[in-house]
């Protein structure tokens, strides 16, 4: 497998080849603070697309069965508010 799930696009936090200052206690501390910001950013993106998102009763089967799957949910008609909705509830408590 050549997957590479996590790669540093910075040195801050990623500068283990030597530099004793870079412990994995800083990695771990830079690594929570980009994941923080990344999931507010997306959740600025979610937020836009809910309130931009249309009516539509045009959906594929996944969409049904994913849509059916979220059983709380102020958007019972509107399957595509009703997941982006619950996507977005995911990053708010990710950001807490």
């Amino acid at each position: 497998m050549d997957a590479v799930p996590i790669k540093f696009a910075s040195w801050i936090g990623g500068d283990r080849d030597g530099n004793p200052n870079v412990t994995p206690a800083v990695t771990l501390e830079v690594v929570t603070h980009q994941r923080l910001r990344a999931a507010k950013l997306l959740l600025k993106d979610m937020n836009k697309l809910y309130s931009e998102l249309a009516i539509s009763s045009r959906f594929t089967n996944d969409m049904d069965v994913l849509a059916a799957s979220i059983t709380e949910s102020a958007d019972k008609r509107e399957k595509y508010r009703r997941v982006t909705g619950y996507l977005r509830r995911r990053l708010v408590k990710t950001v807490k």
